[in-house]
């Protein structure tokens, strides 16, 4: 709603601020209301375009921050890593009863009187072996009703299909991708997330001088050009002078991937 809001506030300024300013050039009110509304138009399309892109840039950076915080828990310390899971579940779920012992945190979760288990595996791929080997040491406890396994490297799915059979205490597994998920939902942050490198001004160039965009910058030096014819103003024509050469400048340019085959 806010979005929808802010084009609406914006798209009404061009138009007003336009309208106003072409009624000092004599034109008839109907070419100048015509103007207006194209104008506000093409406002709202740019807005859109720019909020759009600036979500979709967000989304990207939180999700590749995601998977840095949760690539990270392989180098931590297995109580820092323990810590920093149980505190992404309990962001999630109600968890009570904390307890550590052993390289386990032990929990209920909510009413529930069933007791919980949680380990994290720091290595980049989990096998059956070492999923038989946290279920022997955990087993021995008789409270113990499920063990949820953290798994941020990698993991087959023989090794999934395992948690099928053994029982008592049942396997859960909290794979790398349910990780990220909650991650990327409840900003996760560790000591050793890995930055985010920042684009360069040259790759940065090559995204808004391509051939994609050249009928879109044509378009808009026509829009300007008309915008000069009808109003007069030297702006105008310097602004769709610009564009056209951007338009020619991105239709020379090379295409933004080259071709698996020439």
């Amino acid at each position: 709603m806010g979005k929808v809001l802010d084009i609406a506030f914006v798209s009404a300024a061009s138009f007003l601020g336009m309208f106003i300013l072409l009624l000092f050039t004599d034109k008839d009110i109907r070419i100048i209301a015509l103007l207006s509304a194209i104008s506000s138009f093409c406002t709202a399309v740019l807005i859109n375009f720019f909020i759009e892109k600036r979500r979709t840039k967000r989304r990207l950076v939180k999700r590749k921050n995601a998977k840095a915080n949760i690539k990270s828990l392989i180098y931590l310390d297995l109580e820092d890593a323990l810590e920093s899971v149980y505190t992404l579940l309990s962001n999630q779920y109600r968890l009570d009863n904390k307890r550590l012992d052993s390289d386990f945190i032990y929990f209920n979760e909510g009413s529930s009187k069933c007791m919980y288990a949680l380990f994290v595996f720091r290595k980049y791929k989990v096998s059956m072996d070492d999923i038989v080997s946290v279920w022997r040491r955990v087993r021995k406890d008789t409270s113990v009703k499920k063990i949820i396994i953290a798994v941020p490297g990698k993991m087959d799915s023989e090794t999934v299909l395992l948690s099928t059979r053994l029982a008592k205490p049942e396997i859960r597994f909290i794979d790398k991708k349910r990780l990220v998920r909650l991650a990327k939902k409840h900003d996760m942050k560790t000591d050793s997330s890995l930055s985010i490198n920042r684009i360069r001004f040259s790759q940065r160039l090559k995204i808004y001088i391509n051939r994609k965009r050249t009928i879109r910058y044509s378009a808009y030096a026509l829009l300007l050009l008309v915008y000069y014819l009808s109003v007069g103003r030297i702006l105008y024509l310097i602004f769709s002078a610009f564009l056209a050469f951007l338009s020619v400048f991105s239709l020379l340019s090379k295409n933004e991937y080259e071709s698996l085959f020439d």
